[in-house]
């Protein structure tokens, strides 16, 4: 059963739903700007299966000559 929401969450939930609150200090929050960051990264990040995947992408996004951020 456990093994199955694993695999719901990491298939269906690529992008976080951002809570909202009228608090400045929560908006600026470790949770909020990390779920807005999160949300900003390319989905070859974040359908990412395994951690070295995940870590591989986010090396070449970093390197990568496009980079907005």
């Amino acid at each position: 059963m456990a093994l199955s929401r694993i695999c719901v969450f990491s298939f269906e939930f690529r992008r976080l739903k951002q809570a909202t609150a009228q608090s400045t200090v929560y908006n600026n929050s470790f949770y909020p700007r990390t779920i807005s960051q999160w949300n900003q990264l390319p989905i070859l990040v974040t359908d990412s299966t395994c951690l070295e995947g995940f870590k591989t992408a986010l090396v070449q996004l970093r390197a990568s000559p496009s980079r907005t951020a």
